[in-house]
């Protein structure tokens, strides 16, 4: 799996666009998504710190969220007067993030949005958001679906820019605009209160994590990637 730096000048190198943590990095590489099509940001400082050891050319973390990419990417919309689909989180969830994004980027079109809950849906999902005439689609919907989804609309939707997997942005916005304290945030320290905040983290922060960093070791040396 190639992994990149993110530049918004090379934006349109490829439509699609993802994250990877140390928990979805096999979940990903072991789907059925063709990977070819999407650039993939390392969204964790332990991968980045994994990856950097043990190869030349360095990466730096990305996600999307309002610590990173998300301003990036809701402006650049808003100044090309590109329209902007957003999938994820529960009904009431979504509206909340919606309402919060068209507070703080007044000048986005928001033209699409919907709940994340379309797992036997893609095929109609997609046909309302290119009939909403979208330029970007944002899609949190876990790994693999939402890669497979963004996939589907870059086959689906001819117009379509580029697109971005957002993880759990759009709920955790829904709930907390400052999801993440800028304590945690500033020191790469954002999983220590992930850890604490949900016991789904704590799994694989003890369990999922340690068998990554063993794996990923293993899997470089025996294919001989260390460049």
């Amino acid at each position: 799996m190639e992994i990149n730096n993110f530049k918004l000048d090379n934006i349109f190198d490829k439509k699609l666009h993802t994250f990877v943590n140390p928990y979805s990095y096999y979940v990903l590489e072991e789907s059925k998504v063709y990977l070819d099509e999407f650039k993939i940001y390392s969204d964790g400082i332990l991968l980045v710190g994994m990856y950097n050891l043990l190869h030349k050319d360095k990466i730096s973390r990305y996600s999307f969220d309002f610590t990173s990419l998300a301003p990036v990417i809701f402006n650049y919309a808003a100044e090309n007067n590109l329209k902007v689909a957003l999938i994820g989180g529960t009904s009431d969830e979504i509206k909340k993030a919606v309402n919060l994004m068209e507070y703080k980027f007044k000048k986005m079109n928001i033209s699409y949005y919907h709940h994340g809950y379309i797992k036997d849906s893609f095929e109609s999902i997609i046909d309302e958001i290119r009939n909403s005439d979208a330029d970007i689609v944002i899609a949190g919907l876990g790994t693999p679906m939402q890669e497979e989804f963004i996939l589907e609309c870059s086959k689906g939707m001819p117009n379509l820019k580029f697109a971005f997997t957002c993880g759990g942005f759009l709920s955790q916005i829904s709930s907390n605009e400052n999801y993440f304290h800028p304590f945690f945030d500033k020191l790469h320290l954002r999983w220590i209160q992930r850890f604490f905040r949900h016991s789904y983290v704590r799994k694989r922060v003890l369990v999922d994590y340690p068998k990554f960093v063993l794996r990923y070791i293993m899997d470089n040396l025996k294919n001989k990637k260390i460049r």
